[in-house]
């Protein structure tokens, strides 16, 4: 069985760890079983150094160049001959298809698409299970557009129009109620399942390493991140005498340069984040190596995000500090209560949640990689859902 895993346009360094960890997770279910990875195009030294990290100790996998094509529906429909009879495109104008100068993955026996409303109606070429990480554009939607007339908007609402035609998956409980109650997708047809960043295959020997004053602040864009906020709690806390030393570290795969957002922000709050050191990062070793200093990792992101900063501080065995939503709270809550979360919207409960947490800066958890077993549990779970997927396409 050959698994396509297709990337969205917009990737970061989350979206690599779980396309990563779940082509293991299927070349894990037997020499029968690899998977072919695209990866958007982008710098040539770039792509290949993304390229090496997503096959390091996986031969099975191959990554292939992707290009993302819009298309007009009519062209498609002729062009494609083999989409299902049921597919209902009225009224979308353009779709999208994943061009790799070969087969366009339809050599794959079914397709794991990481869903980004961004891309608009994904033409679902074989067989295709949407993985959806979070629908933050629900509750940040200037995050993701400028406006109400913006483009996106008419994407999201193409986008939605596929899913609502195949099986979405996702993690998060609180993203499965909103694929039924935003996007529109059948309950019937959202699986929640396994979440892939917790299913780690490497992890640093013994204890976390960690100087106990640092503090990584992972920050991704001024309105996921409520910058405003955070540089306001930020700064009460280091007001107050608290002596944790934050560092700013930016995914650089993502197009926000998060510095421009400084300058928006009251003088004095500006003043707080320009005097930070800001450490950027472009792959998997370039984030170990910024974490592995600090005690604490702090996320301010306000909505979604999989629990992957949780997540992240759990690996690594560094205590966290981050808003409580649901999916944050779940996965602070398996990090052995090494973590302390603040409510939205409140300057002072970040303050009060940093001092909480710098008395933890001093604990030692270990850094672990998920169990084999826990691994081939996920992984069959995995194939039940694709069978699944496979067996709805063939009616």
């Amino acid at each position: 069985m050959k698994i396509g895993i297709l990337l969205p346009t917009r990737i970061d360094l989350g979206l690599l760890r779980r396309a990563r960890n779940l082509s293991l997770l299927v070349t894990s279910l037997g020499a029968d079983h690899s998977a072919a990875i695209g990866l958007p195009e982008r710098s040539e030294s770039q792509w290949r150094r993304i390229e090496r990290n997503l096959r390091r100790d996986n031969p099975r996998t191959v990554v292939r160049r992707l290009r993302w094509e819009s298309v007009p529906v009519d062209n498609a429909r002729r062009m494609f001959a083999k989409l299902p009879d049921s597919l209902d495109l009225e009224g979308i104008q353009e779709v999208v298809v994943p061009r790799d100068w070969g087969w366009n993955f339809q050599d794959c026996d079914a397709v794991v698409a990481f869903a980004d409303a961004a891309l608009g109606a994904v033409l679902p070429l074989a067989p295709t299970l949407f993985y959806c990480t979070d629908l933050a554009a629900r509750v940040v939607p200037e995050a993701f557009a400028e406006s109400i007339d913006d483009d996106y908007w008419k994407k999201q609402v193409d986008a939605f129009r596929m899913w609502r035609q195949s099986t979405v998956l996702t993690s998060d409980p609180a993203t499965a109620d909103d694929l039924v109650s935003y996007a529109g997708v059948r309950s019937a047809s959202v699986v929640t399942g396994p979440n892939l960043l917790d299913c780690r295959w490497e992890a640093p020997a013994g204890q976390a390493e960690g100087d106990s004053n640092a503090l990584a602040w992972l920050v991704s864009s001024a309105a996921l991140d409520d910058l405003a906020t955070a540089a306001e709690g930020l700064d009460t806390y280091l007001s107050e005498g608290g002596t944790l030393q934050p560092r700013i570290v930016v995914d650089d795969l993502r197009a926000d340069t998060i510095e421009d957002s400084f300058g928006a922000l009251p003088q004095h709050l500006a003043d707080v984040l320009y005097g930070l050191p800001v450490r950027h990062v472009a792959s998997e070793a370039a984030l170990v190596r910024a974490l592995q200093p600090c005690s604490v990792i702090w996320s301010s992101r306000i909505a979604g995000g999989e629990g992957e900063a949780p997540l992240l501080a759990k690996a690594r065995g560094k205590a966290f500090v981050g808003a409580d939503y649901a999916v944050n709270r779940a996965n602070a809550d398996a990090a052995r209560g090494n973590a302390a979360l603040y409510v939205l919207d409140d300057p002072l409960a970040i303050a009060d949640a940093l001092h909480d947490v710098e008395a933890m800066a001093g604990e030692r958890t270990l850094a672990v990689a998920s169990t084999p077993a826990v691994r081939k549990q996920v992984a069959s779970e995995l194939q039940a859902i694709l069978e699944r997927v496979m067996s709805d396409r063939l009616g």
